[in-house]
């Protein structure tokens, strides 16, 4: 007589029952390690990766319930863990998670600062799991009036000049990383170079350059107090001061200087505005002598009268009565 096939005897105990209820996302590159748990179930319990749908992601699902090994790609995972206990008892669970492509810091050039200046620049980097860390792999920072926070930013204040060279890591939560050097270039401080200025000549135009050494990106000049308004000059921002001086005053002034990131100088210059004439010179020749006094006799007395000084001015020698006379050519043979 044939045997018959019994059912599997009742022993009381519950049935089997997977409790995992999900998987954490990982990086590919990264050695994965879960173990899934069941409860219930008779005897020792067997894991299977029902549909076979593992192969080739780079992870296994063992007989005792770790899925392990180490995520050959990017993507998503997604497989039916099976597990049954020794009277057949069985149950399933679909899972699936994320594989994140490796962390991979984004190529940079930082902006270059002046020294002294506050600096924030936040570092990038794609890929990962989780929230990334950095560090200054070598603290090659320590001392420079910078450092990296945990969340990728380089900021402070540099302490000196000179290039700064470190190299920063981002780290993800499963341990994926990667490294990337950077420069960055701090420059002095700015500097006002020129001395002093030429003189002007009351009237005539006139046109010098200022300079200054030091600083980042394109220097911004400018009158701080805007002395020069009214004065017939003016600074501009490159730098040129210029214009055509009104009279023969003396200019002061205070000129400013600034970079890009905010570093700045100030000083004070003196325009020295001489007259556009030699007091005495009223022929002209930018000599004072005989030939004066007999122009101004030939300009007064004259007939047909001689040509009047240019200016003016040249001729009223003893600044006396606001006008050209006798008194004048006195005062010259005196001289």
């Amino acid at each position: 007589m044939d045997a018959i096939a019994l059912p599997p005897v009742n022993t009381g105990s519950t049935p089997v029952q997977i409790v995992t209820s999900s998987l954490p996302s990982w990086t590919a590159g990264v050695a994965y390690s879960q173990q899934l748990v069941a409860t219930g179930g008779e005897g020792t319990l067997s894991w299977t990766d029902k549909n076979s749908s593992l192969p080739g992601t780079g992870l296994t699902l063992s007989s005792g319930g770790l899925l392990s090994g180490t995520p050959t790609g990017a993507g998503t995972v997604s497989f039916t863990a099976q597990v049954s206990d020794s009277i057949g008892s069985t149950d399933e669970k679909p899972y699936s998670f994320t594989i994140s492509a490796p962390v991979t810091i984004t190529p940079a050039t930082l902006p270059a600062t002046t020294v002294g200046i506050a600096y924030s620049q936040q570092l990038e980097a794609a890929g990962g799991t989780g929230t990334l860390s950095w560090t200054d792999k070598n603290n090659d920072l320590d001392g420079t009036g910078l450092t990296i926070s945990a969340t990728g930013l380089v900021s402070g204040t540099p302490t000196s000049d000179g290039t700064l060279n470190f190299t920063a890591r981002a780290v993800d939560q499963p341990g994926s990383y990667d490294e990337e050097a950077f420069a960055i270039t701090i420059n002095p401080a700015v500097a006002i170079t020129t001395v002093d200025l030429p003189t002007a000549v009351q009237g005539e135009a006139y046109s010098h350059q200022l300079t200054a050494t030091g600083g980042t990106g394109t220097l911004v000049w400018n009158d701080k107090n805007d002395d020069l308004s009214g004065k017939g000059m003016n600074l501009s921002t490159d730098g040129l001061l210029s214009g055509t001086p009104i009279g023969s005053d003396d200019v002061s002034f205070w000129a400013t200087v600034s970079d890009t990131p905010g570093s700045s100088d100030e000083k004070q210059f003196t325009l020295t505005v001489s007259a556009s004439f030699v007091c005495g010179d009223a022929n002209g020749d930018t000599e004072i002598n005989l030939l004066d006094i007999l122009h101004l006799i030939s300009y007064i007395y004259g007939t047909p009268q001689g040509p009047a000084p240019d200016p003016m001015e040249s001729a009223d020698v003893n600044d006396a009565d606001g006008s050209v006379n006798l008194l004048d050519i006195l005062y010259l043979i005196d001289y």
